[in-house]
């Protein structure tokens, strides 16, 4: 039985002469095209422009060349793109990442291609292993060849997390010892809990970091959207996403457009009311399904509400934070470089990276003594676990517990 399962036997027994698949008339002639899933897999043959023409008898012909071009494609996808023999751990991550039903193709497309650059390490590390023989000491040694290689805790754990995202795949395809091995993974420990970061930006950090930017401004003017979105992130406590966007695949909707790409996500001037004082957005993560936006009060932040107004002209449209020298919003990358230059100008700690400017407003609300759910409203979370991991501040209820006793 091939992979392609929607293809019928009489593919691969030849006993419907008329049947033609992927065969398409155009003009007064046919041809054979790739679907996109095998394109896109990398399969050479594009298109193939089959013999003869509409009413020369040669239906027969044309329809048994068809299923011989779809045939030698099917044969391709299974021996060169997956790459690996059934029961392989490479054959499931092929499936993983290939069939339509996979967890893999219902995430947006940022954290799409995250997960294929994870899931495409861990097929380089086992993907001629057999699942069969898979066991826990084997999990085991591979736990133990990643400390060797000085992989760190954070590591491993993402490595296997990726991993158990293929066992998951493998289950919904009845794949024999897949359910063993994610009650196996489920009783390992892996010190998960170091994965979580530390760092956080201070109020004092975060005032050192613009105004070093607004130094650079002064000589390029692309270092004022750099503080604007530092700002906006600081005190509002927005995914980098949700301020200055992203980049996908997928040119052809509507909205700005470059390079086949279209750019989405990011703070745009209609979020904003029209005299700058209200900000209203729907998150791009964990709210977005209750499409359920936050409303932020900007008569509290009035350098922001000013740098805003300053910005903003006659536009009441398009992306807030472009680059000038482009005339396009900047990637994420853009943003990241530039935060490293910055820290590296201020002397600051090396460890610090520009999605800790998050984990700083909701640590310093935290300490200030603001309401947790509040907190969790703010950053946009749907459960009180994950707002814990921005909230930084470790010995807060330790310290609480020490005062109450003092008092008493």
């Amino acid at each position: 039985m091939r992979f392609d399962s929607k293809y019928p036997d009489k593919l691969w027994d030849d006993s419907d002469p008329d049947y033609a698949p992927c065969m398409k008339k155009i003009r007064k002639g046919f041809v054979w095209v790739c679907p996109a899933k095998y394109k896109n897999a990398g399969f050479p043959q594009k298109t193939f422009k089959l013999a003869g023409e509409l009413g020369d008898d040669q239906d027969h012909q044309r329809a048994a060349h068809a299923r011989a071009l779809t045939r030698k494609m099917l044969e391709w996808f299974d021996d060169e793109y997956y790459g690996r023999q059934p029961g392989s751990w490479g054959w499931l991550i092929g499936r993983y990442k290939t069939d339509a039903g996979s967890q893999l193709h219902r995430v947006d497309p940022g954290t799409k291609a995250g997960y294929l650059r994870f899931v495409n390490v861990v097929e380089n590390a086992i993907g001629d292993v057999s699942i069969a023989q898979t066991d826990y000491s084997m999990l085991m040694s591979w736990v133990a060849q990643m400390e060797e290689n000085g992989r760190s805790e954070s590591y491993i754990s993402r490595w296997f997390l990726h991993f158990g995202f293929v066992v998951s795949h493998g289950i919904k395809l009845e794949v024999p010892r897949c359910s063993i091995l994610k009650a196996i993974r489920s009783e390992m420990r892996l010190g998960s809990s170091s994965q979580h970061r530390l760092e956080f930006i201070s109020r004092d950090q975060f005032t050192t970091l613009v105004a070093k930017s607004d130094e650079l401004a002064l000589a390029q003017p692309g270092w004022a959207i750099m503080s604007l979105a530092m700002m906006i992130r600081f005190e509002f406590g927005l995914r980098g996403t949700d301020v200055y966007g992203e980049w996908q695949t997928g040119a052809g909707r509507e909205g700005v457009t470059n390079n086949g790409k279209i750019w989405v996500k990011g703070l745009e001037w209609q979020h904003f009311n029209r005299d700058m004082t209200s900000l209203s957005k729907v998150p791009s993560k964990t709210l977005k399904k209750k499409n359920t936006a936050l409303t932020f009060d900007l008569t509290q932040t009035p350098e922001i509400r000013q740098r805003l107004i300053d910005l903003r002209g006659n536009q009441i449209t398009g992306p807030v934070l472009v680059n000038p020298e482009t005339g396009y919003p900047p990637g994420t990358y853009w943003f990241s470089r530039r935060f490293a230059r910055l820290r590296d100008a201020c002397d600051l700690p090396s460890e610090l990276q520009i999605r800790d400017l998050r984990a700083g407003a909701a640590t310093e609300a935290d300490l200030l003594g603001a309401d947790d759910k509040g907190i969790q409203r703010m950053l946009g979370h749907s459960s009180a676990a994950m707002t814990n991991r921005y909230t930084r501040s470790q010995d807060k209820a330790i310290n609480r517990v020490v005062e109450l006793r003092q008092k008493k």
